[in-house]
């Protein structure tokens, strides 16, 4: 294979969980990737964020260049990161991924918040909407028109609705509920309590308290509100369905800010939409609120929406 003609591009998810980096070339007939830990820099430190996204970048670049038994060097790419929310990230990123890269062979870099990888690996429609519901939530949409919006996506502490943040969270305000007997009696008692290792959910208050007791450990619970919801209990329904209607509040809000007189991609990523009554449920709501949207659950993974944008 001749490569004196061909470009490579650089793919790097930094997420809360994993920074997944991937190195292709135009047709993405050669390919390789590598994972590393966190690249959210606000959920592990900004030194480890970036050693971990400079260590999966070094390792997809040395891979593929060991597959094809020469040096390659990377035309463009693109980082796609949870953390970039504001000017003051963008100043602090930048700057540290400079340094970072300064010696890799990448002629450009391109950084984005994740929400746009997310969208770009399901659709190229310039109308179209990304809705991420995993632990935490955020709504991004464009239109033909070049205007970008933003709707919710500023953490736990000020949003998040719509996540499993919020699934995690009122699942254990429904446990109290139910111990006080403020609610109807629900499995979610006795799941929440197992789950914290308790005895009541009286003694509840000495592990909350705890550091480790983070958002993503409270996103954790979300699992025993689909598994209370699984035997139709009544309070992990109506959890279930609050947290639906605030995303589609999300979308709602993104639809009239863009402006749009005609049918959207709308793609749909993060975790709550591995669970079946969850994505049952908000394309139910779709339909009920007539809003013409064309649903897309992406095949690829996100990864793949920063290698479209590294090679745009």
């Amino acid at each position: 294979m001749s490569l004196s003609n061909t470009n490579f591009y650089l793919g790097i998810d930094a997420g809360g969980t994993k920074t997944q980096a991937v190195v292709t070339n135009q047709d993405c007939s050669i390919k390789t990737e590598y994972i590393t830990g966190s690249g959210n820099y606000k959920a592990v430190g900004l030194q480890q964020a970036i050693q971990n996204i400079k260590e999966a970048t070094q390792n997809a670049i040395q891979n593929i260049q060991n597959k094809l038994k020469t040096t390659i060097e990377i035309e463009s790419a693109c980082i796609g990161m949870a953390s970039l929310d504001t000017p003051h990230d963008r100043e602090i990123l930048t700057e540290a991924i400079q340094k970072a890269f300064k010696n890799l062979p990448i002629l450009k870099c391109k950084l984005v918040n994740d929400t746009k990888i997310a969208l770009r690996s399901g659709t190229k429609n310039p109308n179209a909407i990304v809705l991420i519901a995993g632990t935490g939530s955020h709504c991004y949409g464009t239109n033909q028109k070049g205007v970008e919006v933003n709707i919710g996506g500023l953490d736990y502490m000020i949003s998040d609705e719509g996540s499993g943040y919020m699934l995690g969270s009122r699942a254990i305000h429904a446990a109290v509920q139910s111990m006080d007997g403020r609610i109807e009696k629900s499995l979610l008692e006795n799941l929440v309590t197992k789950n914290l290792n308790i005895q009541s959910m009286r003694d509840a208050k000495d592990v909350v308290v705890l550091p480790e007791f983070s958002k993503t450990k409270i996103a954790s619970f979300a699992s025993v509100v689909f598994k209370a919801a699984a035997k139709s209990d009544t309070a992990a329904l109506k959890i279930i369905d609050q947290t639906v209607e605030e995303d589609i509040q999300l979308i709602s809000a993104a639809i009239k800010r863009l402006e749009y007189t005609e049918k959207f991609d709308l793609v749909f990523v993060g975790g709550l939409f591995k669970e079946n009554i969850f994505k049952t449920k908000i394309i139910e709501q779709i339909k009920q609120k007539k809003i013409l949207a064309n649903v897309i659950f992406p095949e690829l993974e996100p990864v793949w929406g920063a290698i479209q944008i590294a090679q745009s």
